[in-house]
């Protein structure tokens, strides 16, 4: 099993499977990452993820082939 990555305010983070870029803004103790990030209009977004889903990765960046299939 892979090691959940830890993050810290100001990371930059992205969707495991795909996402734009986004930035960290608050770690809850549980773990979870709220990110703020800004669309194509330059509207900014606010969510919250559990660390399994981030990666520090650009996972937008790698082929297709490059992933595991279960």
């Amino acid at each position: 099993m892979a090691q959940q990555q830890k993050f810290e305010i100001g990371d930059i983070v992205f969707v495991v499977s795909g996402s734009p870029k986004m930035t960290v803004t608050f770690v809850h103790e549980e773990g979870s990452c709220e990110v703020t990030w800004f669309d194509e209009q330059g509207i900014e977004h606010k969510s919250e993820y559990m660390p399994s889903a981030l990666t520090k990765e650009n996972p937008n960046t790698i082929p297709p082939e490059a992933f595991q299939k279960s």
